[in-house]
């Protein structure tokens, strides 16, 4: 039985260079391979004080934004897979949030990732799997910004954890306030901002996923949508732990599988306050 080919909408992909002041450019370089590209005068590099790559399609409703992403001023790619390089690690995080049992419950996937080499030159290679997700009773406010402040401090938990490593956060919610959050000029949740070396990535969960970012944050929502199969289901499973002084009453975590072959498991909050 052969497989129905889905044709993808055409693409268009920008890039948006802050000069931080008033230049003069005559040129454009540009090379179709890898997507890097660069504004030049008199055949020198300009070199932005920001810039950021949009990739998505025209849509009778608006335009549909695929992915988002800062970019290094030193390295301007038009290629949304080449912008991860710039990370060390990248983790995608996606929230879905449903009322069962008159109880307001979000639960947030976190799919890890770090680069490694490819065998193919100019070509970008993410190692990715999921790694926990995290299960709140009545969470309050925005609950994805919420989540995003819970990962990343299990992030900087983690044993492995340097300040030096450039870690992105690929999330598919506030497109609007991003580069704000990137600038810190906005705390993400509360009062909390974004660390110096965090950035956040938006990447559409539902479309777009010739792209690894899309990719992983694919896999977050379907890992979400799981517990929340699980939970329907009514299967038994532990109680929440009650927490304090947080703005969320409960808490359960989650780990991807165990050794019968289980997709999921639960484990106590005790045991899995690092991202691993």
């Amino acid at each position: 039985m052969s497989r129905k080919r889905i044709k993808l909408k055409p693409r268009t992909t920008y890039v948006t260079l802050d000069m931080g002041k008033s230049i003069t450019a005559n040129g454009l370089s540009f090379n179709p391979e890898t997507g890097k590209c660069a504004l030049l005068h008199n055949g020198e590099k300009l070199k932005p004080q920001k810039a950021y790559v949009d990739t998505g399609y025209n849509r009778k409703k608006g335009d549909k934004c695929l992915n988002k992403a800062q970019l290094s001023p030193d390295t301007l790619y038009a290629n949304p897979n080449r912008v991860l390089e710039q990370f060390e690690f990248i983790y995608a995080v996606d929230t879905n949030c449903r009322t069962i049992n008159m109880s307001t419950i979000s639960v947030t996937a976190v799919v890890g990732g770090a680069n490694f080499k490819p065998s193919i030159p100019g070509h970008t290679a993410i190692r990715y799997r999921p790694l926990k997700c995290i299960e709140l009773l009545n969470p309050e406010g925005k609950f994805e910004n919420l989540a995003w402040k819970i990962v990343i401090d299990m992030i900087r938990a983690a044993p492995h954890y340097k300040e030096q490593s450039k870690i992105a956060l690929i999330v598919d919610s506030d497109l609007g306030n991003i580069e704000l959050y990137n600038s810190f000029s906005r705390p993400i949740y509360d009062e909390f901002h974004l660390p110096n070396n965090f950035q956040l990535v938006y990447s559409s969960s539902d479309s777009g996923k010739e792209n690894i970012a899309n990719q992983m944050i694919s896999l977050a929502d379907k890992s979400a949508n799981t517990i929340f199969d699980i939970l329907i289901s009514g299967q038994q499973i532990h109680e929440y732990e009650a927490i304090e002084n947080q703005p969320y009453s409960h808490i359960r975590m989650w780990e991807p599988g165990r050794p019968d072959g289980s997709p999921l498991q639960v484990q106590r909050q005790n045991d899995c306050d690092k991202m691993e």
